[in-house]
């Protein structure tokens, strides 16, 4: 049990987030080196330069957002793709009061 916690608590939550809940490449702007992705009730432009040829529009992959970057893990290297917009849509249906 404590092996499970450790787990977890260290890199078996983000594991576990990555996989079960990859991001979904929307767009790719060749030209401005640039893709959409959206993760959730995220959506992010992100700066590919010449790593755009690594995704495909439409595919998802298993990233991790980590502050100004998303980082993608690709055969053995991690390829850290810079931010250069975030949204959040907030869920309005329903309310209170």
């Amino acid at each position: 049990m404590a092996l499970a916690v450790a787990w977890w608590g260290g890199s078996g939550q983000e594991f576990l987030l990555e996989t079960v809940h990859p991001f979904r490449v929307t767009q790719i702007e060749t030209s401005a080196r640039a893709m959409s992705l959206v993760h959730g009730n995220r959506t992010y432009i992100v700066r590919c330069d010449a790593q755009c040829i690594y995704f495909r529009a439409s595919d998802t992959y298993p990233m991790k957002d980590v502050g100004d970057a998303v980082e993608y893990g690709a055969k053995g290297q991690k390829i850290k793709l810079p931010i250069l917009e975030e949204h959040i849509a907030f869920d309005t249906t329903g309310g209170h009061g």
